[in-house]
């Protein structure tokens, strides 16, 4: 689902004088295209907003087109103007994604309102997210067939003597170069009493002769 339209599905799913915080870095992606590793997005019926800090905003300001963007300096607390303005009496974080801490302080920087536990946010996005738009199947096949064209390469240089972690380099290079943004999650690729452990570091252990070699990736 294209992210304009992800948003207006979320602004729709938001109670009366309720507002939405969507604070995972996965969801906010999804609601505004753009990758970061702070902020927020906050909905409710009338605004959707994307609050991000100075790393990111120039780049947010000029890019992400679902959501207005403010820069944050003091983390939820600037998002307590928008909450006031609008009437805003609940807030509905997501439920599965916040820790105790992060509720906390939630809670201490918007005084006066109400932290839902009611998992609005989370169900909402998971159901919007189990239907792939054209343009997340497309990436989702390209991504598919990176990761074939990587097997293929690496298949003939799994050799004695090469280590874990030079065929796991050799595998991400490869993968990089081809155009991927990164791994989908870490690489795995382990050889002889390292197989038994099911979520293996590679370390420099040099394959031998007869070893059995576990690879699991993604690009």
């Amino acid at each position: 689902m294209p992210t304009k339209e992800a948003v207006a599905a979320l602004q729709q799913a938001a109670p009366e004088k309720g507002a939405l915080v969507v604070t995972s870095p996965a969801n906010r992606r999804y609601l505004t295209g753009f990758a970061s590793s702070a902020g927020a997005v906050v909905i409710t019926r009338r605004s959707a907003v994307f609050y991000t800090d100075f790393r990111y905003y120039e780049k947010a300001a000029a890019t992400v087109r679902s959501c207005a963007v403010c820069r944050w300096q003091g983390g939820f607390a600037d998002v307590l103007p928008l909450l006031r303005q609008e009437g805003i009496t609940a807030v509905y974080p997501e439920t599965d994604e916040l820790s105790l801490d992060a509720a906390r302080r939630l809670a201490a920087a918007l005084p006066g309102i109400r932290i839902s536990r009611r998992a609005v946010t989370g169900r909402t996005l998971a159901a919007l997210r189990q239907i792939k738009s054209p343009e997340e199947q497309r990436a989702i096949r390209a991504a598919q067939q990176l990761t074939d064209e990587a097997f293929a390469y690496l298949l003939p240089r799994i050799a004695p003597g090469r280590t874990e972690r030079e065929l796991m380099l050799d595998l991400e290079f490869y993968m990089r170069r081809q155009g991927s943004e990164g791994v989908a999650f870490e690489t795995i690729a382990i050889s002889g009493p390292n197989t038994s452990l099911p979520h293996g570091v590679p370390t420099d252990r040099a394959l031998q002769k007869g070893d059995l070699f576990t690879l699991d990736f993604g690009a």
